[in-house]
């Protein structure tokens, strides 16, 4: 990562030393419907590490060897079957161009061998209407590429690692994004604008930190969408007064400028639809030591 001294410019680019590059991930959520309150957490110890193609590009090798799943709300028979179904990309490498555009997923072969293997496993164990129906739709996902990196980059998967803020940061100015959540509400789904900007540059700890916000995609937005889910939920809504809203929507990622490494970040965000539902998010990751894991 360089800067310049004479304006403040700053090229935010992946780590590619091969140190050990080790990360936790707690994925915190917590549901508000009709006062009945649902926590859930996960944590996460993954290793990172990034390295240049031959085109100018970079491979991001992203490992989980151990999470940890909390919620009193789900049996052990659901948090089994969910925490299963998650191995299937415990081990995922990622291609991206030089201009950080999705080229591949490397080991995508291996991941549909393993997602059928599972999937296999897990039918004859878990049996039923909405069962096969999950099977059925795992089956159509991990068939589809393009929409297996999507869901990779969510910030309750690996977004936090897979960066997509690189590039060229200088004060004041901006860069957009767009990304679509599907865990807002169940069966629904919302586009956020993003915007990330640096907000701090410190040279004497070689350190830059960039913020996060975001607002609704008025654009492409289907309230009606919301309203159908909150009625079947039986979640009561003024249809006059009441709209899905973003309360918060905060992130921040902080870099070494030397090396590139991306510190900690850290994405908050609020949803609330009426008095009677809201949502919240905390996705945090941080830098820990081998030593430590």
């Amino acid at each position: 990562m360089l800067y310049s001294p004479e304006d403040n410019i700053v090229e935010v680019k992946p780590n590619l030393k091969k140190e050990l590059q080790f990360y936790r991930l707690k994925i915190a959520e917590k549901t508000n419907s009709n006062g009945v309150i649902i926590r859930e957490e996960i944590i996460k110890n993954l290793h990172l590490t990034i390295r240049k193609t031959v085109s100018n590009g970079y491979e991001y090798h992203v490992e989980v060897f151990d999470r940890l799943h909390r919620n009193r709300e789900l049996s052990l028979s659901e948090k089994d079957l969910i925490d299963q179904i998650a191995t299937i990309t415990d081990d995922v490498k990622v291609m991206v161009d030089e201009n950080l555009n999705f080229v591949k997923i490397v080991n995508y072969n291996l991941i549909k061998r393993k997602a059928k293997e599972k999937i296999k496993m897990l039918s004859k164990k878990y049996v039923g209407v909405n069962a096969s129906k999950l099977f059925d739709k795992l089956e159509q996902f991990y068939k589809n590429e393009n929409l297996l990196y999507k869901d990779l980059q969510r910030y309750d998967k690996y977004g936090l690692v897979l960066i997509k803020f690189l590039g060229y940061y200088r004060f004041g100015l901006k860069q957009k994004y767009k990304v679509r959540y599907t865990n807002f509400l169940k069966n629904t789904w919302l586009e956020i604008n993003e915007d990330i900007k640096m907000n701090r540059l410190n040279r004497a700890i070689e350190e830059v930190e960039l913020t996060l916000t975001g607002e609704i995609n008025l654009e492409n937005f289907n309230k009606k969408m919301f309203e159908r889910e909150m009625k079947v939920q039986n979640i009561y809504f003024d249809e006059t007064e009441d709209r899905p809203k973003l309360d918060k929507y905060e992130g921040t990622f902080v870099f070494n400028t030397k090396t590139g490494m991306l510190n900690k970040s850290e994405v908050i965000i609020a949803f609330s639809f009426g008095k009677n539902y809201s949502k919240d998010f905390h996705y945090q990751l941080t830098s820990v030591k081998h030593d430590e894991i």
